[in-house]
């Protein structure tokens, strides 16, 4: 039995639910951690070290979460399928007895610490616990010594297509520091005469931006469903990566399953195996306009391309 543990978030509720109901697997959803004391973490492991006791079996969790694992077996698989903070990582590892543990990561190594001294130390503690640990990223893989998995996704049918008008470039998400590199890719294509529908999140207000910026930021988000609507219509998705990051995100597999083109500015994005520069515009890299990568006919790609990522394919190896 392979059992899958994940937050109850849309990206891995939907791909999640995708899994062939045939395959030996058992998912588990983890409830959210109550928000702590900011120390808490350090009141966990010192009180561990010093008196011996395994806070972690009751204090992080809520205890149907900790019911749930204790069901797992000793030889039965298990794969972490989400990012929590280290405290999260270890109150779950030590409460259950399988010793086939793997940990995928799905956000970059940055999440677990900003500081680059920490995150190598969080790596180090969680090599203890995890017979391995995965990640999307390319460079976190070099930098860190992890094992490559390739980001995910799941053959979603597209809802029926969006009334609106076409539109050549869209792109949607939260800020997180992005709102000058995607306002500049707005005013290029703008002036190329390409239509955009660009739906800009605030991550920390409007008001924290410059005001002649506030135009470009939507006052709220939309559903997932509103956001496969608008990929019905769109030639071209974009997909503006965090600082650092080496992987692809959702927007690039989102490209690859419906047969979209992706504008992107992920530095790594020739190691994928589904790049073709007839399809990916590599921003700030190219010799030619957004028109003409955008007139230039696609490539249609191999299913077996496609299949790498496809979550029923993508997850026969944590079976090995």
């Amino acid at each position: 039995m392979l059992y899958i543990l994940a937050h109850r978030y849309f990206a891995s509720d939907r791909i999640l639910r995708a899994l062939d109901p045939k395959l030996p697997i058992r998912l588990i959803y983890i409830e959210p951690v109550a928000k702590k004391h900011p120390l808490l973490w350090l009141w966990l492991l010192m009180g561990e070290a010093i008196m011996g006791i395994n806070f972690f079996s009751r204090r992080y969790h809520p205890v149907s979460h900790y019911e749930a694992i204790r069901q797992i077996g000793i030889d039965d698989r298990v794969l972490i399928f989400d990012v929590w903070d280290i405290c999260g990582y270890i109150a779950t590892a030590k409460n259950m007895s399988s010793r086939h543990r793997c940990l995928w990561l799905w956000n970059t190594a940055f999440t677990l610490s900003k500081s680059e001294k920490r995150r190598r130390i969080a790596i180090r503690i969680l090599r203890r616990w995890m017979r391995r640990i995965y990640t999307f990223d390319f460079g976190d893989a070099d930098r860190y010594g992890l094992m490559f998995k390739e980001q995910l996704y799941c053959r979603e049918v597209l809802p029926a297509a969006s009334a609106e008008e076409p539109v050549d470039l869209f792109f949607v998400g939260v800020e997180k520091g992005r709102l000058e590199t995607l306002v500049a890719l707005c005013e290029s294509a703008r002036a190329e005469e390409l239509s955009t529908f660009f739906h800009i999140v605030p991550g920390r207000g409007i008001g924290a931006h410059p005001p002649h910026l506030h135009k470009y930021l939507a006052t709220a988000s939309i559903s997932y469903d509103e956001t496969l609507a608008h990929i019905t219509r769109a030639q071209a998705l974009v997909e503006i990566v965090a600082p650092g990051q080496q992987g692809s995100t959702l927007r690039a597999m989102e490209a690859l399953f419906f047969g979209k083109k992706l504008i992107t500015d992920n530095p790594a994005v020739e190691q994928e195996t589904f790049y073709r520069p007839e399809n990916i515009y590599r921003l700030g890299r190219e010799t030619r306009t957004l028109r003409q990568f955008l007139d230039e006919p696609a490539v249609p790609l191999p299913r077996e391309i496609i299949d790498i990522h496809e979550v029923n394919h993508w997850i026969e190896v944590f079976f090995e």
